[in-house]
């Protein structure tokens, strides 16, 4: 075999390779998941709810991994998140958002138009499991002077059936100790 033959077979392969790692992996979540509240006076706080959430990961020339889609939930129970009206009408993006993936922690932002001027709102943190079936958030609320979250009684939102189910996963896939 002459040298540019191996230099343009070389070459080709380089080309395969690079090709099959950026190629973007589609994400579909759409199942039943559970609203709970942290905490052993919150054990009896559960809504169940339905999570869609579509997009793509896909990764830069430097690898960088990046989610790109939308995510609706069907009901939020008319809990106290400053969101809820606006995860649905997110004006400026039709409901799309954007990830990095590469960040230790993911949060999910929200942006809107707000009597003209643009505005965001903190959503939560967001993870996945590594097979991107499941999510969980630890969603935001408003204490007042802005958004916050603890473990000891921040809402969650897990794709899940039940409580126990539900922070047993999250306290997997966050690094966070979640009380029950």
């Amino acid at each position: 075999m002459s040298r540019n033959r191996m230099i343009q077979f070389s070459i080709l392969g380089l080309v395969i390779a690079y090709i099959v790692l950026l190629w973007p992996k589609h994400v579909l979540i759409d199942q039943p998941a559970v609203i709970y509240r942290l905490g052993d006076e919150n054990k009896n706080t559960l809504y169940e709810t339905y999570v869609t959430l579509e997009g793509n990961i896909s990764k830069s020339l430097f690898l960088k991994k990046t989610f790109k889609g939308s995510m609706s939930i069907t009901d939020l129970h008319d809990l106290d998140l400053t969101y809820r009206y606006r995860l649905e009408e997110d004006a400026l993006n039709n409901g799309e958002f954007e990830l990095n993936m590469d960040n230790v922690v993911k949060f999910l932002h929200c942006v809107y138009l707000d009597d003209g001027r643009i505005d965001m709102i903190s959503i939560g943190q967001i993870e996945f499991d590594k097979q991107y079936d499941n999510l969980t958030i630890a969603l935001h609320t408003n204490d007042g002077s802005g958004s916050a979250w603890n473990s000891n009684d921040g809402w969650m939102l897990t794709t899940a059936k039940s409580r126990l189910e539900a922070i047993k996963f999250s306290s997997n896939i966050l690094d966070y100790d979640l009380y029950d």
